[in-house]
Formats: structure tokens, C-alpha cells, sequence
């Protein structure tokens, strides 16, 4: 895995940049201890297009900088299979991804699904902490337990 801040005088991310809507552009080292720019062909989701189009033109046009990260799933002699994320300020995302037009309520919750525990968090708009909740699942990982039934288990104990 390899993640860099960006900064928008780096025209988004010095790393990790999109060079266009689908490529992007990887910084990596070489055998000799040399710097290498290489091009990585990708396909963004529908859903994300938009989203990845507007973080390219703020990025190129040095007025944004992103985070960003590559995690390489599967490498093979000549092929690699690549996966990239990009850390996109909310006000982006919601702009191109809103899914209610009516929000009925300003609070944040927080998720955090682990295989033993799931956390719920509800944060108001100054970052005070207004509640949270713990449900606990030991049995799920005990040796032996199906992953299935574990996933089964920890929703209908939460509903």
C-alpha cells in the first residue's frame, strides 16, 4: 500500500495524481534506486464520475489537493491489479453523490463494523459527542465459528 497527502501546488497529489478521468499517474521506484512516473489505466464507477472529473479539474488547475491511495491486490510478473482511493472534501462528494434533498437533522453518525463489535457514534456540528453505542459479539470469534452465521449474527442482534 502506498498513500501520500496532497496539496494543491502539487496539482492535487505529488504521488499519487490523476492525470486524466482515466489515468492516473504513480510515482515508484526502480531497481537502481531510481524515480519512475508510471500511467495506470482506471475505471471509475458511474456513481463516482462526476465526483472524480470535478477532483481532477481542482486538482490540475492547482486550486485543490487530495489524499490519496494505492493498494496493489494482486501482482503478477508484467500485471498488477491496482486499486485507488481519493480523498474527496464532503462538500464534492455531497454535491455530485446527495441522496436527500431534505435533511432532517444536522447531527454526524459514525460507524466502525469490526468482526467482534459494532460502534455507533452521533456527533453534533461542533464535534460534541451526543451519544454512543457498543454491541459486543464474542461467540463470533470463537475458533470455528461459520462467517456467515457471524454476519447473520451481528445484524439480527443489532435490528
Amino acid at each position: 500500500m502506498l498513500e501520500s497527502i496532497g496539496d494543491r501546488l502539487d496539482r492535487g497529489d505529488r504521488i499519487i495524481r490523476l492525470s486524466s478521468l482515466n489515468e492516473v499517474k504513480v510515482v515508484v521506484f526502480t531497481k537502481n534506486y531510481g524515480i519512475e512516473r508510471i500511467r495506470v489505466p482506471i475505471k471509475p464507477l458511474k456513481t463516482h464520475t462526476e465526483v472524480i472529473k470535478e477532483l481532477y479539474e481542482l486538482g490540475s488547475s492547482k486550486l485543490l489537493g487530495y489524499n490519496a491511495r494505492c493498494i496493489i491486490r494482486e501482482y503478477r510478473k508484467n500485471r498488477a491489479l491496482v486499486k485507488f482511493q481519493f480523498i474527496v472534501p464532503v462538500e464534492i462528494y455531497l454535491k455530485h453523490r446527495k441522496v436527500y434533498d431534505n435533511l432532517k437533522g444536522i447531527n454526524i453518525v459514525g460507524i466502525d463494523w469490526n468482526s467482534d463489535r459494532a460502534n455507533l457514534v452521533i456527533v453534533s456540528p461542533k464535534g460534541e459527542l451526543l451519544d454512543y453505542k457498543t454491541w459486543w459479539f464474542p461467540e463470533t470469534t470463537s475458533h470455528g465459528y461459520p462467517r456467515i452465521a457471524r454476519r447473520t449474527k451481528t445484524i439480527t442482534d443489532i435490528i
